[in-house]
C-alpha cells in the first residue's frame, strides 16, 4: 500500500527531526547557561512569557514516545499567568538566536509530520479494516486488523531495504503474534525465543489505535502508539501538564542573584533533560524499526531454509532447527506443541516438509495459478480429544473442507469423487458394514463440512501414512504423476521407499501446519479436502459431542456415491485397494 511506504519514510524523518530538535534544545540550554546576568533586573511580561510559552509548548512536544501532534503554541503559556524579572539583554538575546529560530522552525516540521502521519495512519488504519472483514468476532476481526497494519509496514520497511520478502509470509507470522498475545506462557517465550523475543513489544509499539484523535483546543494528543488491551497503552497526553518543567524565570533569576552566573539553572537543565528525552525517543523508535527488519530478514532466511531442505534424514541441521522453531513459535495449537518436545517428532515434520514439498513444488510451477485445490489422502480416524475447527484453516489456506459425518467411513467411490472434485450432495448415500443399507435416521447437513464456516469444536483427526507393506503402496507409485487431476494435485500420505521410521501419525493440524507454511513461500493459496476415514477406532463413543458440530453415523457406517462410468481406472484401483467398495457398485 501507498500509505505504508509513505509512514515508513515519515517515520525516519521523524527520527531525524526529533535528533535535529533535541541539539537545538542543547544549544540553547548552553545559551542560558552561558549568559551573564546583571543585578540590573526589570518586569518583563511580553517577551518573557512569549519564550517560557516557547519553551513549555517544545518540550512538551517531544516529552512523550508518541509522535509529534498540532500544538497551541501561542496559548501553552495561558496557564502561567504572572510577570516574571530577567535582563532585557538576556531575554532579547535568547529570543533572537538563530538556535531558537531553527527549533522553532524543525518543531513547526515535526508538527506538519505528525499531521500527515495521523492521516496516513486513518486511510491505513482503514484499509486494513475492509481487507479483513468477516472475521467471527469483533475481537478477531480487531486483531486481524492489528495484524494487517503492521503486515504493511514491515512491507515496506522491506521495499525500502530493497529485500524481496512475500507479504502472505509477513501476514503469517503476524497473525499468529497476535493472536498469542495473552495465551503465551513464560515456558512458550523460553522455548521459541529465537523467534517471539522483543517481537511481541515491537509490535505493540506499534499498534496504531483505529480512532486517532488531536484537539489543539484542549491542548491534548490522543495519537496513540498503544499497546494490545492488557499491554502498554499511552493516550491522552495533556500538552499543558509539561509547562511543570520548566521553572519560572522569576526563580531562575532569584537563583542567579545567590549562586551566580555560573549557576546551571533549573530552566536549562530542563531543555537539557527533554533533549535527553528526545534522543531516547529517537533511539527507541529506531531499536523498533531494526527488530522488525530484523524479523523481516529472519523470515527471509527461513523461506531459503525451506526451499533448500535436503534429502530425508534421522538428523537435523541448525538450519532445519530454525523451521521447526518456527513452527512452534506460530502455533497456538497445545497439542501440537506438546508433541514437538522431541526430537523425533521434530525429525518427523521436518521429513514431511520435505514429502510435501517434493509433491507441491512441481505442480505448482507448472500450474502457475494464485488459487489451487489439494487433496490429502491418507488412513484417518477420530478419538476423543477435541480442537477448534479454525486451527484446519491457516495462512493462505483458503478453507478445508471434510466430507463424511463423524464415526464413517468412505469407500473407493467417495474417495475417488473427493479427488477428483465431482462429489455431490445428492449423491451421498450411507451403507452399514457390508453393503447392507443403513436405514438410521441421520439428520446430514445440506452442506459439507467447511472448517471455515464453523465456530465449534471437532474432534482431532489422526492421519496415518501408507507403508511399503501394504499393496496400495505400490499401486499410488505405479501411476505416479496421472496422479493430479485437471485442477486438483492429490497429495497421497505414502512412505517413500525404505523410509518407514521417517514417518509417523501426524495430527491433523501439523498437515495443515505444513501445507500453510509451502504455500506461503510459494506465495500460493489453497482449499484443502480431506479423502480419509473418519471412524472413531475403539475411542469413546460421544454421540453428542458429534453431533454439537455437523453430524454423526453408528459404527461400521460408510459414505459412498454413485460414479459415472467415465473414470480413470489407475486411480480408481489405487483408491479400491484402499478404501474398499460399499453399496455393491463398481
Amino acid at each position: 500500500m501507498e500509505e505504508a511506504d509513505r509512514l515508513v519514510e515519515l517515520l525516519f524523518r521523524w527520527q531525524k527531526k526529533q535528533e535535529a530538535c533535541a541539539d537545538k534544545l542543547l544549544d540553547i540550554a548552553k545559551e542560558l547557561e552561558s549568559i551573564q546576568c546583571t543585578s540590573n533586573t526589570v518586569q518583563i511580561v511580553g517577551n518573557a512569557t512569549a519564550v517560557v510559552g516557547f519553551a513549555a509548548a517544545a518540550v512538551a512536544t517531544f516529552l512523550t514516545a508518541g509522535l509529534a501532534a498540532p500544538i497551541a503554541i501561542g496559548g501553552a503559556i495561558g496557564s502561567v499567568g504572572t510577570a516574571v524579572s530577567f535582563s532585557s539583554i538576556a531575554i532579547e538575546t535568547i529570543a533572537s538566536s538563530l538556535n531558537m529560530k531553527d527549533a522553532q522552525k524543525i518543531i513547526k516540521e515535526v508538527e506538519e509530520i505528525g499531521e500527515e502521519i495521523q492521516g496516513l495512519l486513518i486511510k491505513l488504519n482503514d484499509q486494513c479494516a475492509r481487507h479483513v472483514l468477516g472475521a467471527h468476532s469483533s475481537a478477531e476481526s480487531f486483531d486481524n486488523e492489528q495484524s494487517e497494519v503492521i503486515s504493511q509496514v514491515m512491507g515496506a520497511l522491506a521495499r525500502r531495504n530493497r529485500i524481496d520478502m512475500p507479504l502472505d509470509l509477513l501476514r503469517s507470522f503476524n497473525k499468529a503474534i497476535f493472536s498469542h498475545q495473552q495465551t503465551l506462557d513464560e515456558h512458550r517465550l523460553h522455548v521459541t525465543s529465537s523467534w517471539m523475543s522483543g517481537a511481541l513489544t515491537t509490535f505493540l509499539f506499534f499498534t496504531l489505535q483505529s480512532a486517532l484523535k488531536v484537539s489543539a483546543k484542549k491542548g491534548v494528543k490522543d495519537l496513540g502508539v498503544i499497546g494490545l488491551k492488557t499491554f502498554m497503552k499511552r493516550s491522552a497526553l495533556v500538552v499543558g501538564s509539561s509547562l511543570a518543567v520548566i521553572l519560572s524565570i522569576f526563580d531562575l533569576v532569584k537563583n542567579f542573584k545567590k549562586i551566580g552566573s555560573n549557576y546551571v539553572t533549573n530552566a536549562s537543565q530542563s531543555l537539557r533533560d527533554a533533549a535527553r528525552k528526545m534522543k531516547e525517543d529517537k533511539k527507541t523508535l529506531k531499536e523498533k524499526l531494526d527488530a522488525l527488519l530484523d524479523i523481516i530478514k529472519k523470515l527471509l532466511h527461513l523461506k531459503k531454509c525451506i526451499q533448500n531442505l535436503g534429502d530425508y534424514s534421522l538428523d537435523m541441521s541448525e538450519d532445519e532447527e530454525e523451521i521447526v522453531n518456527y513452527i512452534q513459535a506460530t502455533c497456538d495449537d497445545p497439542i501440537i506443541i506438546s508433541w514437538l518436545n522431541t526430537r523425533v517428532h521434530k525429525t518427523d515434520l521436518l521429513n514431511f516438509l520435505r514429502y510435501v514439498k517434493k509433491n507441491l513444488d512441481k505442480e505448482i510451477r507448472q500450474r502457475n495459478r494464485r488459487d489451487i485445490h489439494i487433496v490429502f489422502v491418507s488412513h484417518g480416524w477420530i478419538n476423543n480429544r477435541f480442537v477448534p475447527a479454525a486451527s484446519l484453516v491457516q495462512a493462505n489456506i483458503n478453507d478445508t473442507v471434510l466430507y463424511s459425518p463423524w464415526n464413517c467411513l468412505i469407500d473407493a467411490n467417495a474417495a475417488y469423487g473427493i479427488a477428483q472434485g465431482c462429489i455431490r450432495l445428492q449423491q451421498r448415500r450411507l451403507y452399514f458394514r457390508w453393503r447392507e443399507p443403513n436405514t438410521h435416521h441421520y439428520p446430514l447437513p445440506q452442506h459439507w463440512n467447511s472448517m471455515r464456516r464453523s465456530t465449534h469444536y471437532i474432534p482431532q483427526i489422526l492421519l496415518g501414512p501408507v507403508g511399503e507393506e501394504e499393496q496400495i503402496w505400490n499401486a499410488f507409485h505405479e501411476i505416479g504423476g496421472s496422479l493430479q487431476s485437471c485442477d486438483r494435485i492429490i497429495i497421497p500420505y505414502l512412505v517413500p521407499e525404505n523410509l518407514q521410521k521417517h514417518f509417523s501419525v501426524l495430527h491433523f493440524q501439523t498437515v495443515i501446519s505444513v501445507l500453510s507454511l509451502v504455500l506461503v513461500t510459494t506465495q500460493t493459496r489453497a482449499t484443502v479436502h480431506l479423502a480419509a476415514c473418519l471412524g472413531r477406532n475403539k475411542t469413546p463413543w460421544m454421540e453428542e459431542e458429534w453431533n454439537r458440530q455437523y453430524a454423526y453415523t453408528l459404527d461400521e457406517t460408510y459414505m459412498t456415491i454413485n460414479l459415472d462410468e467415465d473414470v480413470d481406472p489407475s486411480l480408481f484401483q489405487a483408491f479400491k485397494l484402499m478404501f474398499g467398495i460399499q453399496g455393491g457398485q463398481r
